[in-house]
């Protein structure tokens, strides 16, 4: 593609303010969201202090990133962490409508694209897809290969990113970066999802829905947030072909409401013996499943509030310990204290370690956990006081800083809480379950059998269905309040034969 990449710094970032822009997704307010109202001058004012400071760290930052994405050709593992910085990149672009915010991540997402290689004598070499090379064993026949996680996880960043590029109206009169979005999306499509899935036969294992290990929950969640993506944008010419909606579901199914009214799961109770310290999933890998059941449950799909609710709870309520008062105890280890484990537990964790030599080291919560912030205000308050600790005080002062105030966490704390602030600002003085004018300019069609136009077949699975309650989206109750009813045709309407996928 080569429009973007192997830039290794810059003088300067501009600023062009906080431009209000309209929501990417589609933003409804879910039958049974309550979202709190927030004082918009206040919230604006945040959103500018978070800007600053992400502008004030990624000086040095952004030029660290790019060199990653430069290695990742023979150093896939590089994948990994990168995806927490282009997501955190995105979330301040969202946030801000900066558009050198968004060249950052063009600039990685091209350089890792340009890096992708059929690798001589690896593992898959023979099939003929690129991959970025992780090397598995040791001596002189270790495997070179690619690996599902890392480009998935990878994957899933830079799929957000296409969806951008495809629905972002301010976007679409730049001719060269449309032509670079439909590269970028064949890519993720061809050498990610395609390569994995089918030619390299990975979907029957997930379908199978077999813990290996932990990793079918690390796999299952990144493929999910791709595919979702993907078929946002492909629609059924996507080569995830269903399996989004299967997995999602099946994960769904997983969840187990407790009497706090939170959600626990758990996926990795069949490890192997002495492979963990704890049968729980751990707070800082399931960031991924609170990315998920946020993003799904925003378009309406599989999750909704009430999951968003429950989840935030077990963020708040089992994870979060409630304490913010670091200025009065900046020292101290629980102060604000995340526990290891989403069941409360705080019992260590594998081979990590804290600062201090003692074993096990606290979980992470700036990616999937922060984004509850923009559903939960209490979830908002524990991400305020997290990058408040984290601009005021060394890296090695507890597990809090240590684990939290990395390059990445800091980037996707900054993004990730302005972004949560934007999202709610957008939607204030939308009602429950209704449609606003800026909400269809978010591209909320009728589109309910994802072909990319609103038409008559569309309209004629809402007819099947007018008059069914408690139903979904994609059997047309477009407006989520629980009835296909005579508010979802005029939505369908209003669509008609116009393009665009849910």
């Amino acid at each position: 593609m080569g429009r973007y990449g192997k830039q290794l710094g810059r003088g300067g970032f501009r600023n062009t303010g906080n431009i209000a822009i309209e929501p990417l997704e589609h933003r409804l307010l879910l039958t049974g969201d309550t979202v709190a109202p927030i004082d918009i001058v206040q919230a604006e004012q945040k959103i500018g202090e978070m800007k600053d400071y992400f502008d004030q760290i990624m000086v040095s930052l952004h030029p660290t990133f790019v060199e990653s994405s430069l290695q990742t050709g023979t150093d896939g593992v590089r994948l990994y962490n990168l995806q927490l910085a282009l997501d955190g990149v995105l979330s301040m672009y969202e946030a801000t409508g900066d558009r050198d915010t968004l060249d950052m991540g063009l600039v990685y997402v091209q350089n890792v694209v340009d890096s992708a290689r059929i690798i001589e004598g690896g593992s898959h070499e023979r099939d003929g897809f690129k991959d970025w090379e992780v090397t598995s064993g040791g001596g002189p026949r270790a495997r070179r290969e690619g690996l599902f996680l890392y480009d998935f996880q990878f994957g899933s960043a830079m799929s957000r990113l296409a969806r951008i590029i495809h629905e972002d109206a301010r976007l679409q009169s730049d001719t060269e970066l449309q032509a670079f979005g439909d590269e970028l999306t064949q890519f993720i499509d061809q050498h990610i999802v395609y390569k994995w899935l089918d030619a390299r036969n990975q979907r029957p294992w997930l379908i199978d829905f077999h813990d290996n290990g932990g990793f079918w929950n690390d796999k299952a969640t990144h493929t999910v947030t791709t595919c979702h993506n993907m078929q946002a944008i492909l629609g059924d010419a996507s080569s995830c072909a269903g399996i989004e909606e299967t997995l999602a579901t099946h994960f769904k199914s997983l969840l187990v409401l407790q009497n706090d009214g939170s959600y626990t799961w758990d996926i990795w109770s069949s490890l192997p013996p002495n492979s963990n310290h704890h049968s729980a999933p751990d707070t800082s890998h399931e960031n991924r499943v609170a990315t998920m059941i946020t993003r799904l449950a925003a378009d309406g799909f599989v999750f909704d509030s009430t999951d968003v609710q429950r989840l935030s709870r077990t963020f708040t309520e089992r994870i979060w310990n409630g304490r913010t008062d670091w200025e009065a105890n900046p020292g101290i280890q629980d102060s604000p204290w995340f526990h290891n484990y989403i069941d409360g537990s705080d019992e260590p964790y594998r081979t990590y370690v804290n600062a201090d030599g003692t074993e096990g080291m606290n979980g992470f919560v700036y990616d999937g956990w922060i984004r509850l912030g923009e559903f939960d205000g209490e979830a908002q308050a524990a991400g305020e006081a997290l990058l408040g600790f984290v601009q005021s005080f060394g890296s090695n002062i507890n597990a809090i800083r240590q684990r939290n105030g990395s390059s990445y966490g800091r980037v996707m704390l900054a993004g990730n809480l302005a972004r949560n602030l934007r999202f709610t600002v957008d939607r204030q003085d939308v009602p429950s379950g209704v449609v606003s004018a800026q909400l269809r300019a978010a591209n909320l069609t009728g589109d309910l059998d994802r072909d990319g136009t609103t038409g008559y077949s569309d309209f004629l699975v809402l007819s099947a269905n007018f008059g069914a309650k408690d139903t979904n989206h994609e059997l047309g109750d477009l407006d989520r309040d629980g009835v296909v009813g005579f508010s979802d045709f005029l939505i369908l309407s209003a669509s008609f034969s116009t393009s665009g996928n849910r």
